[in-house]
């Protein structure tokens, strides 16, 4: 019961940041700067996708990490010696989340390069870089 209160608590994160975010943009990248680039619209909103799915993977597998180290916090409060087996059993559950937390990163990168290649996302980024280097002159001018 716990374990679905946090996942559901978790989930309600998720949606709330999802919807607080800046649906044009892929980090720094605007979508216009990869259509200047020339990717094509349904590989821009593909990519989107990937991106969107593993954000919301990684942030469970988060939280998943955060609620097994409070449980390695709560047995070392009650006595570390008595509850070793246990806390050596929830560090092995930590590493395997932080495998996983690793795969699900370099599996979505992979997806992504099927829609958008190394090449398309250097110079989108440059781009991008660009227009992030100009806002700053910008505001050190207004300042």
């Amino acid at each position: 019961m716990r374990k679905k209160i946090i996942l559901l608590l978790g989930l309600l994160v998720c949606v709330i940041s999802f919807g607080a975010s800046n649906v044009d943009n892929i980090g720094i990248i605007y979508e216009e700067d990869f259509r200047s680039v020339g990717v094509p619209e349904k590989d821009i909103i593909k990519a989107k996708e990937i991106i969107s799915n593993a954000s919301t993977k990684h942030k469970l597998l988060l939280l998943d990490r955060r609620q097994r180290e409070l449980e390695i916090n709560k047995y070392l409060l009650e006595s570390p010696e008595k509850n070793w087996n246990k806390i050596s059993l929830v560090f092995d559950e930590v590493g395997k989340i932080e495998a996983e937390i690793l795969k699900n990163k370099l599996k979505s990168q992979i997806e992504v390069r099927k829609y958008i290649n190394p090449e398309e996302y250097n110079n989108a980024r440059a781009i991008a870089v660009k227009r992030i280097e100009e806002n700053k002159k910008k505001k050190n001018e207004n300042q």
